[in-house]
């Protein structure tokens, strides 16, 4: 677990952070993070990704990006909150390949309305923020 929340952070979270080995929880919450959204990009030389990661906390910084598709490689994840940064674009489809998602937290952020109907494949999230 790395739990760097509610310390007025500032800069770019580098996506070397998930070279970081057994990582379960990232905690990054309120801070004032920029940039895109620490996930490696689909072409990167990170091969593996986290999969035991099970909370990915990003809310209230000040990301500013769309989500990425490669959100999908994160299978073990049980809960997202990237509510409150000046994210754009669209909900990505991406989302939906999520199935061990329990709680998903996207308010307050720059989105397209459009909830994308891969969702409902969701079995388990029990909580959606998306106001």
């Amino acid at each position: 677990k790395l739990d760097l929340s509610f310390n007025f952070f500032t800069g770019i979270v580098p996506v070397d952070v998930f070279k970081i080995l057994h990582l379960k929880e990232l905690i990054l919450q309120s801070n004032e993070f920029t940039g895109s959204i620490p996930l490696p990009k689909k072409n990167s030389y990170l091969l593996e990704y986290p999969n035991q990661l099970s909370r990915l906390l990003l809310g209230d910084n000040k990301f500013e990006s769309s989500i990425p598709n490669t959100i999908e490689k994160l299978t073990g994840l049980k809960e997202l909150r990237i509510d409150n940064n000046r994210l754009t674009g669209v909900i990505p489809t991406q989302l939906g390949g999520l199935k061990q998602l329990t709680l998903l937290s996207l308010s307050y952020n720059e989105l397209k309305s459009i909830i994308p109907s891969e969702l409902k494949n969701l079995k388990k999230l029990s909580r959606v923020y998306l106001h």
